[in-house]
């Protein structure tokens, strides 16, 4: 997550402050992927002006981005005494609930988020990832039709929608309906394309299955990851008589069997 500077007082003369300063170039080595010395420059500033919210709120951003989660929600619980969170802040500290076992607090956190108004379309993902770690996988769905309300064309949020609907066992059609909304979006996304290929040969629809699977890339049907699904897909080339994707099907087929051979356990 990246912040906006939300200092506003500056020095006289039109000066910036300290405070504003050390934020600056915190936020400039964060954003450059140097967060060990963005953080050792809060550290520093936070030393001199250790009621300013705006910078233990960054160092919690910062530190969340590192997977300190505890030193996160230490920082965070300090500048909420200071500042009101932004809804980045709120977000930032339900996820640390949710990787420190505090799952009730979490969740209390992410479903206050998800009934904001006007929340930063951002932030969705993250309340995606929240909620899933939660095992709340029907508010992650909720989160992904909200993300779909906020922006119509965010594909990834159909697709990870559909994948929430599939765990939750969810008819075919409706995970299909996800799907090739993905598709709709990002026609070239292989991923979306194979995903929908088996959820309608889950709906007993192999002409339309087909049809979809013959706009995945030949690359792509060779490095699949899941032995069940190249089999099934396979079958409906062998049907469709498309020689060159069954034989793609075929390589990953005897990929996956000689890696589940290898890491079998010797008896």
């Amino acid at each position: 997550l990246s912040k906006k500077s939300a200092t506003s007082e500056v020095e006289p003369h039109g000066m910036p402050s300290y405070e504003e300063n050390a934020e600056t170039r915190a936020l400039s080595l964060f954003n450059r992927g140097s967060r060990q010395a963005a953080a050792a420059v809060l550290s520093v500033a936070l030393s001199r002006s250790e009621n300013s919210g705006n910078l233990w709120l960054l160092r919690a951003i910062i530190r969340h981005s590192q997977a300190e989660w505890l030193e996160a929600l230490a920082d965070l619980e300090t500048a909420m005494c200071l500042i009101p969170l932004p809804a980045s802040g709120q977000l930032v500290l339900a996820d640390c609930y949710a990787h420190t076992g505090h799952r009730d607090l979490a969740l209390m956190a992410y479903e206050r988020l998800l009934d904001q108004e006007s929340l930063p379309g951002n932030l969705y993902a993250g309340l995606y990832a929240g909620f899933q770690k939660c095992g709340r996988g029907d508010l992650a769905i909720k989160a992904c039709r909200a993300a779909v309300v906020s922006d119509p064309d965010d594909h990834e949020a159909y697709f990870a929608m559909a994948h929430c609907m599939a765990r939750l066992s969810y008819s075919s059609s409706c995970v299909s309906a996800a799907l090739e909304k993905a598709c709709h979006l990002a026609p070239d996304n292989d991923t979306y394309r194979i995903s929908l290929a088996m959820q309608l040969i889950n709906s007993d629809r192999p002409h339309d299955a087909y049809r979809h699977l013959a706009q995945a890339s030949i690359d792509k049907l060779r490095h699949l990851d899941c032995l069940c699904s190249a089999k099934r897909l396979l079958q409906l080339c062998i049907t469709a008589g498309d020689n060159h994707r069954r034989d793609a099907l075929d390589k990953s087929i005897k990929r996956l069997v000689s890696t589940n051979q290898a890491n079998r356990p010797s008896p």
